[in-house]
């Protein structure tokens, strides 16, 4: 039993001064989350615009398509690239205790020699993620169904519209999706 406390006594004192340590890094994160971040945005503003300027002048599409067009082509691996570099970023702060500018070149260094890894890895949790989400839009919707044939058959003479139905899966779809 003594041998237990004092683990337990030792793991109770890391895990205080890890926090109080963490909190100790929290302006560092904000800083690194909203700089990079929003410089990575100005990046892709930036390198987008000739982009966007030629699609409209070659197509004619109107404004709101080509810059849906040019913001995915360009905003979506850019702001995946920034994505991972602020994750290492953070990471090397919190566990190497690094300033974020280091920190933040380290990441690149990381980033740059495990990018493909890093891609497949957040590829296979996309993956997982889409069909987590369709196990439980099925398991809501078979959940559901006798939750609305209960309903229709109690009320039969008043029929509800198309609407309710759905009504019913969404709220059945608050209460199932977070199990």
């Amino acid at each position: 039993v003594s041998i237990y406390r004092s683990i337990a006594k030792k793991h109770v004192i890391a895990i205080r001064e890890n926090w109080i340590a963490t909190r100790r890094k929290f302006w560092d994160l904000l800083f690194v989350n909203i700089i990079f971040k929003s410089c990575g945005i100005l990046i892709a503003f930036l390198i987008s615009w000739p982009f966007f300027a030629l699609l409209q002048g070659i197509t004619g599409l109107s404004v709101v398509p080509t810059i849906l067009i040019v913001g995915f082509v360009i905003f979506t691996p850019l702001a995946i690239a920034v994505s991972f570099l602020v994750k290492y970023t953070i990471l090397f702060i919190l566990t190497k205790n690094k300033e974020p500018f280091d920190a933040f070149f380290h990441a690149l260094r990381l980033f740059k020699d495990n990018w493909l890894i890093t891609i497949e890895n957040a590829f296979v949790l996309l993956i997982v993620n889409l069909f987590i989400g369709m196990i439980t839009i099925l398991a809501i919707v078979i959940v559901s169904f006798p939750v609305i044939a209960a309903i229709a058959l109690a009320i039969y003479p008043f029929a509800l519209p198309d609407g309710y139905y759905i009504t019913i899966i969404a709220w059945l779809a608050l209460l199932v999706a977070p199990i």
